[in-house]
């Protein structure tokens, strides 16, 4: 585990697959609701979302105040 050492809160760097690059992520995962498929609905003659959670990381350019100072052009 590191510190951003612009806002100094808990990051992990990740490497990206598609690029291999490393990139800052926040320390503490997060839990969202995301699509997991369809399934058909007797009671109404129609469709019904699924739904499942899921636990990720947020890239720490999104949360962090100074952010826009570490990107590359």
């Amino acid at each position: 585990m590191a510190t951003c050492r612009s806002c100094g809160r808990a990051i992990v760097w990740v490497r990206m697959a598609n690029t291999g690059k490393l990139m800052p992520v926040d320390a503490n995962p997060v839990s969202v609701v995301v699509p997991s498929g369809v399934a058909l609905d007797p009671d109404h003659d129609g469709r019904e979302t699924l739904y499942r959670v899921a636990r990720g990381f947020v890239s720490h350019f999104a949360t962090c105040p100074y952010a826009s100072q570490h990107r590359k052009s």
